[in-house]
């Protein structure tokens, strides 16, 4: 179940195929080890998790009526249904960035406007949005859903988008972690994770827990790598006063010449060593921004 969209170059600007295929291949780059597929672009962010595709030689379902000035691409858009809100808002980003790019025009075929007209990201992400929520609600049940609040979920896909950002801004010196979204095994609530490899600088995005790596001694001073979850408020409370805000959001950063401080408190702070027993990472297909009443 997906909503699709055609996509229409004005005759009077001719524009080849070639020039388009060279766009997509340029904007949506082959994952490593993967074939090529003739007229297929698989968008994948690793990042957000967002994923839709565009194919070419899709003519739009209502090539019957005359476009007086237009002619079909082949191009469709294909994003799915029964996902987080943020897959319709980071797509429609994509779709608003090419159109203006290529100077090509839409058409939604469930749309009110039988015609190509500009992109509107917004009115499209809103349309979408408005069947993704009836899908979701339909869907809910007959799958093991993990409900997350849609201002969690915009927080999440909000801190990750900019994360590749953030992380040039503050360096190599730095790790920016990705806010990972797992899910308990048995209840299926949402559990937002982070992960830290101490006692490195970092920084530490509001989440529910975080994965610390870390390097203990046992009696015998052997050295060793850890790894468990402590939740995130007990962690800030620990590190608290090595820890500085990051300018205009929620997160903290850890400044690289606490480490040697931090590397004294780290042994001691207690882990659960055994948190993959109860949670696993969340298949994005399986979140729901909204729920049943």
């Amino acid at each position: 179940m997906s909503f699709e969209l055609y996509f229409f170059r004005p005759k009077s600007a001719p524009l080849s195929d070639d020039t388009i295929n060279a766009y997509l291949d340029a904007k949506i780059p082959l994952p490593p080890g993967q074939t090529p597929q003739d007229g297929a672009w698989h968008y994948g962010n690793i990042h957000t998790g967002v994923y839709f595709s565009l194919y070419r030689n899709h003519a739009s379902e209502k090539m019957h009526q005359d476009y007086i000035g237009f002619s079909d691409t082949g191009i469709m858009m294909e994003l799915n249904y029964v996902r987080p809100d943020f897959f319709g808002r980071e797509a429609f980003i994509f779709v608003k960035q090419m159109t203006d790019e290529l100077g090509l025009y839409i058409n939604d075929p469930r749309g009110i406007i039988d015609y190509p007209v500009p992109c509107n990201s917004t009115l499209l992400f809103e349309g979408w949005q408005q069947m993704n929520r009836k899908a979701s609600l339909h869907f809910f049940d007959v799958h093991a859903t993990t409900y997350l609040a849609p201002e969690l979920s915009d927080k999440l896909w909000g801190f990750n988008v900019t994360r590749p950002l953030l992380q040039a801004e503050l360096g190599s010196a730095y790790y920016v972690p990705q806010i990972m979204l797992f899910k308990d095994l048995h209840t299926h609530e949402p559990i937002r994770l982070a992960a830290w490899l101490a006692p490195n600088a970092a920084v530490f995005p509001q989440v529910d827990y975080v994965i610390v790596n870390r390097r203990v001694k046992n009696w015998l001073g052997a050295v060793k790598e850890e790894t468990g979850i402590i939740s995130y408020d007990q962690l800030i409370m620990i590190l608290g006063d090595f820890l500085t805000r990051v300018n205009g959001t929620d997160a903290y950063v850890l400044l690289p010449q606490y480490a040697p401080d931090v590397a004294r408190l780290i042994e001691k702070i207690p882990l659960d060593t055994a948190f993959n027993t109860r949670m696993v990472l969340a298949n994005m297909s399986q979140v729901s921004n909204y729920k049943p009443l």
